[in-house]
């Protein structure tokens, strides 16, 4: 439920965006309603380690796919870095690195060499 409860607190932090949240168990998704805010989200993200990518017909869902073999700080950590994502394309600020950067971050089919990120997928 970790990943649920994030994207819900996400969703609700911002009630006029008509963001929705669905999905199951490990694979969940944030409907952002644009393609255009999931590809602004998907930059920011980038810039701040996190390595995430979108669908839908406008690619317009934050596709949060983690591996089964995270653990709850490095999964609670990148859905940290989303939040701040999202909260700096929403309010359209852009921070080049986060205070909070540990090294790169993986949800989605991307991945990186497993000494070099915090949460790993086996793609």
């Amino acid at each position: 439920m970790i990943i649920k409860d994030h994207l819900i607190e996400i969703a609700e932090t911002y009630p006029d965006s008509g963001f929705r949240v669905r999905g199951r168990g490990m694979i969940w998704g944030l409907d952002v309603g644009q393609g255009r805010i999931a590809k602004a989200v998907i930059a920011e993200s980038f810039r701040q380690g996190l390595l995430i990518e979108s669908s839908g017909a406008d690619d317009e869902v934050l596709k949060v796919m983690p591996s089964l073999m995270i653990d709850g700080d490095s999964l609670c950590h990148g859905l940290d870095v989303l939040r701040i994502a999202i909260e700096n394309v929403l309010l359209g600020r852009q921070v080049e690195t986060s205070a909070a950067r540990v090294g790169p971050v993986s949800f989605g089919m991307i991945s990186t060499p497993a000494d070099t990120s915090i949460l790993m997928t086996n793609h």
